[in-house]
């Protein structure tokens, strides 16, 4: 059996050879190559959506429901703005990224408050926000009226007068016993004196009023303060309120001291 199929297969493979080299012979069809399926375009990724945009719209009024211009109120959170109200008590803050955001408000005739406010996107917000009125402020007083200078006290007005000093001096030298003073004129708060000293006046002083001394004859000195000096016929001594002052004879003159004394600033009790 085994040699029958061996020489079987020897016939089979000689005639394929003879097929083979015989001139005009059609060699055997070979199946075509497989072709392979043509290849998908890659799908170009597309760009995110951008996220959709918030908005808040706020309206400000106080307790009572009047609307409240000039609110200054401050968005922060994703993202951050400011505004004021205006005179609807209204104002909108466009283009906000979604998130939760802390509202502050302020203004000068309200308490400041303050509140969150979560914004989903794509949508806009809206708040109705009432505020406190701030406490009125107490007008401070007026200022207080200087006092009053009280009025100055003026004697009475005395008459005009007029005369000869030498005529008035001489007149006192020769009276018996010599006048020591004589008053020539007082009107309102001035006075005019005739004054002979035959020994030294005492430290005077005047608080309100001024000292005026024209010497007419005799010889002696005066200190004022801390300072001193002679006079005589001819001089004339001013002393100014407040300050002491002592008027002194000279021993060795024969003659009394005369002088003209106003005093200006001290009010006249009886008018001359």
């Amino acid at each position: 059996m085994r040699t029958a199929l061996l020489f079987s297969w020897m016939i089979a493979a000689a005639s394929i050879a003879s097929a083979q080299s015989t001139p005009g012979a059609t060699p055997p069809k070979q199946a075509p190559p497989a072709q392979s399926a043509p290849a998908r375009p890659r799908a170009t990724p597309r760009p995110a959506a951008a996220a959709a945009r918030s908005g808040l719209a706020l309206t400000v009024a106080d307790t009572n429901g009047t609307m409240l211009p000039d609110v200054h109120v401050e968005v922060t959170g994703p993202m951050e703005r400011m505004g004021d109200t205006n005179s609807l008590g209204q104002v909108n803050f466009p283009g906000l990224p979604a998130g939760t955001y802390t509202l502050r408000f302020t203004g000068d005739d309200v308490l400041g408050f303050e509140r969150e406010a979560t914004l989903r996107g794509g949508a806009v917000t809206t708040l109705q926000i009432r505020l406190t009125p701030a406490p009125k402020k107490e007008a401070p007083p007026p200022p207080a009226k200087p006092a009053a200078a009280p009025a100055p006290q003026v004697g009475p007005v005395g008459s005009p007068q007029w005369g000869s000093l030498d005529d008035l001096l001489k007149k006192a030298e020769s009276a018996k016993p010599p006048l020591r003073e004589l008053l020539l004129s007082c009107s309102g708060n001035t006075r005019s004196m005739l004054v002979l000293l035959t020994e030294d006046q005492p430290q005077r002083l005047y608080a309100d009023a001024e000292s005026t001394y024209y010497v007419l004859d005799g010889q002696g000195a005066v200190k004022i303060g801390d300072r001193d000096g002679a006079v005589a016929s001819g001089s004339f001594v001013s002393v100014p309120r407040g300050m002491p002052f002592t008027i002194t004879v000279n021993p060795r003159s024969k003659k009394p001291l005369a002088f003209l004394w106003v005093l200006s600033g001290e009010r006249c009790a009886t008018a001359r």
